[in-house]
């Protein structure tokens, strides 16, 4: 006879008990040693069932919430192989499902760019550069059962359970796609309760990398607005002595300025460093630079850490 036991571990003697029934004795032995084999499945066959489907992703979600699904079978969940099960698992079985097998990383990766994130009253806010494709949080209440999670982003599923410590939740989709670029509602947080506090965060990436997630405890303001593009503005324009740039980052990036003539040739650089995604401020002395009169070319370069690179130009009129 084939019995299955998920739970065989190798190297280990099994033996199976027989009981004598349909008699008027009462006896029962041990049979000598038997061969038992652990049981292997496919990567992302979660439940053991021969197949990676929806149903291995709702068995991974359920076991990151803490709900002890069975079957359940670590090493198949374990898709990057880094000895945890977590969202970055979830996204790597999505990958398997639409025929992405290609780009799920045995080795874990982190994005340059990080998402914020925020408790505003109800809300859950996230602001980004579109690089999360899924969310796994918790919030920490002494008063857990009175809360209550619901997604707010269409497409997106959201799974939440109370733990003994508050709520744990993970954001996610079937199809791989990212959350909204710039200021999102993602969740709404029905609580009666001040002391809510964040928990462990991670997010993942399409291509299931980690995605730093950076807190606040208040809302997201317009100032830290996460732009979907480079912007640059220039002021005054004319300008004599002082030189307002206001800018905005998509990105984390290394960021220089610098000016040029009519010929391309450059007149004078400042080096800014890296630089936070958001809005930023510089105010540059043109004497100080070494810029006499006319017409120049105002440019600024950000080079992303993940390979990107942008820039942006004005035209500035520079006067006595």
């Amino acid at each position: 006879s084939v019995y299955v036991d998920f739970d065989v571990v190798p190297d280990s003697a099994y033996y199976y008990m027989f009981t004598q029934i349909n008699t008027d004795f009462s006896e029962s032995d041990y049979s000598k040693g038997v061969s038992a084999v652990p049981y292997a499945a496919a990567t992302g066959d979660a439940n053991g069932d021969y197949n990676v489907d929806v149903l291995d992703i709702v068995t991974m979600v359920a076991y990151i919430l803490g709900q002890d699904p069975d079957p359940f079978i670590f090493e198949a969940a374990d898709v990057n192989q880094d000895g945890v099960v977590n969202v970055l698992d979830v996204i790597g079985v999505v990958q398997l499902i639409n025929g992405e097998k290609e780009i799920i990383s045995k080795h874990i990766i982190t994005h340059p760019d990080p998402v914020h994130i925020a408790l505003n009253d109800e809300l859950i806010q996230l602001e980004s550069c579109g690089q999360l494709s899924a969310l796994q949080f918790e919030l920490l209440t002494a008063f857990p059962e009175q809360v209550q999670l619901s997604s707010l982003v269409p497409g997106f599923e959201l799974g939440w359970s109370v733990t003994d410590k508050g709520v744990r939740g993970v954001l996610f989709n079937m199809q791989n796609k990212t959350l909204p670029a710039g200021l999102t509602d993602i969740v709404r947080v029905e609580h009666q309760n001040p002391d809510l506090k964040w928990g462990e965060l991670l997010g993942a990436s399409p291509d299931g990398w980690v995605v730093q997630v950076l807190t606040s405890s208040v809302g997201i303001t317009e100032h830290q607005y996460i732009p979907q593009k480079m912007e640059l503005e220039v002021f005054p324009n004319p300008a004599s002595k002082l030189l307002n740039i206001h800018y905005k980052l998509p990105m984390t990036a290394t960021v220089e300025i610098s000016f040029h003539d009519l010929y391309g040739r450059q007149l004078g650089n400042v080096f800014l460093g890296d630089q936070l995604p958001g809005k930023h401020e510089q105010v540059f002395d043109l004497n100080s630079l070494g810029l006499s009169q006319g017409l120049v070319f105002c440019r600024i370069t950000a080079r992303g850490f993940g390979g990107g690179f942008l820039q942006h130009t004005k035209k500035v009129l520079l006067v006595k």
